[in-house]
């Protein structure tokens, strides 16, 4: 808690950087931390957004969807954290030689500061496509079998797709449970993409 800042606020050391040699890799003593803490935000976004849509083609086929917003979330990523640490430096910011230069002080910032209580915190904002249903009612002739009720085949799908810059495995879990005030991935297993096909039956 820090006067001024959103309760659970988020923050990390600061540090600067100088590729001495310009050769696009972080050597060592390259990046020095120091210079206090850089504070972010809160665990609770500033914005949630859903947006709900219909569409109907004829009298028989429709497809509905939500999609969802969230943003202005700071959450800590243990998945991110570990990654990057000793022995597996497994983390795509020390394999992948087009990573910039900021991108690898970042990470060895946090591998350097992290703990399991004190993880490396990221923006968690996203925008999912939390459900899409397309819907075939079936005519009357169809619907004879279950007894002249309205009947409707539904292939359905949830979690289908998430758009963000989160490095871990996904921005909405928290292995820290509903009532802590900051966030944690370390090891909250990520929503599930279902898909589904059914029949629904009326009378």
């Amino acid at each position: 808690m820090v006067t001024g800042y959103p309760v659970g606020v988020a923050q990390r050391i600061r540090y600067t950087v100088n590729d001495a040699n310009g050769n696009g890799v972080l050597d060592a003593g390259e990046a020095v931390l120091g210079g206090g803490l850089e504070r972010l935000g809160g665990s609770t976004p500033t914005l949630t957004l859903a947006l709900h849509s219909e569409l109907r083609v004829g009298r028989r086929i429709s497809l509905t969807g939500v999609v969802d917003r969230r943003s202005g979330a700071w959450t800590s990523s243990g998945y991110a954290g570990r990654s990057c640490v000793v022995p597996e430096y497994s983390c795509r910011q020390y394999q992948d030689q087009s990573t910039s230069v900021a991108e690898q002080a970042a990470a060895w910032r946090d591998t350097w500061s992290y703990s399991a209580t004190d993880a490396p915190a990221f923006d968690a904002s996203f925008t999912r496509l939390r459900e899409l249903s397309l819907r075939w009612t079936l005519g009357p002739r169809s619907t004879g079998a279950a007894g002249g009720g309205a009947m409707q085949i539904v292939l359905s799908g949830r979690n289908l797709a998430t758009w963000t810059k989160w490095p871990g495995p996904d921005p909405e879990i928290n292995s820290l449970g509903r009532g802590a005030l900051t966030r944690n991935d370390a090891t909250a297993v990520p929503l599930p993409r279902r898909v589904m096909l059914g029949v629904e039956i009326g009378y």
